[in-house]
C-alpha cells in the first residue's frame, strides 16, 4: 500500500512541474482536483424586488471573486453559497448580500501570486 501512494505523490510531482514549465503558455489542468478559496460576501444590494436583489449581489460577488485570478468569478461553481436577503425599512425595496468560497474549474492550478518563489527541478 506505501509503494502505490508513493507512485501516486511523485506522480503528481512529475505533472506539477511539467506544469510549472508550461504555465506561461497555458492553464495547466490536473485529473479530480478542485481548488476554492475561503468564504467571501459581497456588499448589500438593493433592489425593488427580491430577484433583482439576489442577482445583483450575485454579480457583486463575482466581482470580488474574481480579484482572486482568473477562473475563481462562477457563482454555479462556489462552494457553500448564501444569499441574506431583509426588507429595507423605511426606504422600502429589498437588500441581498451574496457569501461563497470561490472554487477554480476542476483541475485548474491557481496562477503563481507576487513574491511566491517557483519550484526548480
Amino acid at each position: 500500500m506505501r509503494a502505490r501512494g508513493l507512485q501516486t505523490s511523485l506522480g503528481f510531482v512529475v505533472v506539477l512541474a511539467a506544469c510549472a514549465a508550461g504555465a506561461a503558455i497555458k492553464p495547466c489542468r490536473l485529473a479530480a482536483a478542485e481548488i476554492c478559496s475561503s468564504v467571501i460576501e459581497s456588499g448589500w444590494a438593493l433592489a425593488e424586488t427580491q430577484k433583482d436583489a439576489e442577482q445583483r449581489a450575485i454579480l457583486w460577488w463575482s466581482s470580488r471573486a474574481a480579484a482572486l485570478g482568473k477562473g475563481y468569478e462562477s457563482w454555479d461553481r462556489a462552494q457553500r453559497k448564501k444569499l441574506l436577503c431583509e426588507p429595507r425599512q423605511p426606504a422600502g425595496g429589498i437588500q441581498c448580500k451574496a457569501f461563497a468560497a470561490p472554487c477554480l474549474p476542476e483541475g485548474l492550478i491557481p496562477p503563481p501570486k507576487a513574491g511566491d518563489k517557483a519550484i526548480g527541478l
